[in-house]
Parts: structure tokens; sequence; C-alpha cells
């Protein structure tokens, strides 16, 4: 669980990714898979100011979670991907 103020709403600084951002990444995509639904959302949330392309088919299919505020969470974090998550964006959106 990510729990070291990573969702403070400060963006990471651009470029490549050192280990403890890594370690984060994959907490995150992990807890996209807990039974928490609040875990889940944060986890997405996070994943949306890491913008690292390793997410985007993670978050494509969070944005089908049962729970209504990760499916939001989830296109949210897509949105802050940019053109980059514009195939993806469309794919989560036909999906839901």
């Amino acid at each position: 669980m990510i729990m070291d103020g990573s969702l403070s709403g400060r963006s990471p600084a651009p470029g490549p990714l050192g280990p403890a951002d890594e370690d984060r990444l994959r907490q995150a995509l992990a807890d996209l898979h807990e039974p928490d639904a609040a875990l889940r959302r944060l986890a997405a949330q996070y994943l949306g100011r890491l913008v690292d392309a390793r997410a985007l088919p993670h978050l494509v299919a969070a944005a089908s979670d049962p729970d209504r505020t990760v499916r939001h969470a989830s296109l949210e974090a897509l949105v802050s991907f940019g053109r980059e998550a514009l195939g993806a964006l469309v794919q989560a959106l036909r999906d839901t």
C-alpha cells in the first residue's frame, strides 16, 4: 500500500524513474487488485500522477472496476497521460 505521502498532489519529476519510484509503481499496480475499493482508487490516482506508460493497460482494466469511484479515478488517470493514452482512453470508454 502506498502510504508515504506519494499522493500529496505533487507531480513526480519528469524523467526516468528511480528505484523508489519503480517500487511505488509496482505497488500501485498491485494495489489496483486489492479488495478495498478505496485502496484501488488511491492506486489509480497515484498512477495518474506518475504517468508511466506501463500503467496504461492496468488503468484501462480498472476503468471497468465494479466500484464507481475506482472507475472514475482510472479514467481521470488515463486523461492525465494526454495524447499518449488516447487509444487506451477510447478503449476504456468503450468497455464501460
